[in-house]
């Protein structure tokens, strides 16, 4: 079973944040990923750059009406509104040596709350770790690297070969 770790800002800011009735189900999504029984839809931009996942979180109700769609043969959606409500933005990550679900962000998705605060802490991580690294470089270096981006992970993505090493 994978371990379960936290992001700053997620147990001090988002759970005490989030209302009542949402807390229980996300207890139980996050048992549902950390077993296996569940996984979120892969997030685009930056967010998926990072490997980040987004999982819907639904009141008791929502479930209920889910549940009834589909003993009904109805689409399970149908009637529940999920353009509003709260998501659950997390990664899946080595964490001490050990395969780790890494709880990202908590929070509405109304104005795309949710998604600025994950994205504001991965860029904080990422900061931090280039700091770390820089005060590990000798000091008489001559350049000084530019801390990472968007648009400098992507360029050091491996890029496809072309048909006998030559440019097509």
């Amino acid at each position: 079973m994978k371990e379960i770790a936290f992001y700053p800002g997620v147990k001090e800011h988002d759970f005490p944040h989030l209302p009542q009735e949402y807390k229980i189900p996300l207890v139980n999504a996050i048992e549902g990923i950390r077993k296996g029984k569940i996984s979120g839809s892969p997030l685009e931009r930056e967010l998926g750059d990072y490997g980040c996942k987004k999982l819907y979180l639904s009141t008791p109700e929502e479930s209920n009406q889910q549940e009834q769609n589909k003993a009904s043969g109805l689409p399970v959606n149908q009637g529940v509104d999920f353009a509003g409500g709260y998501r659950l933005v997390y990664r899946e990550a080595k964490v001490r040596g050990k395969e780790a679900i890494v709880l990202v962000s908590v929070g509405p998705r109304k104005g795309s709350e949710v998604y600025r605060a994950a994205m504001s802490r991965l860029k904080a991580q990422a900061n931090a770790a280039w700091e770390a690294t820089k005060k590990t470089q000798p000091t008489n270096s001559r350049i000084s690297p530019s801390p990472p981006t968007t648009q400098t992970r992507a360029a050091h993505r491996p890029q496809p070969k072309s048909a006998g090493g030559r440019g097509l």
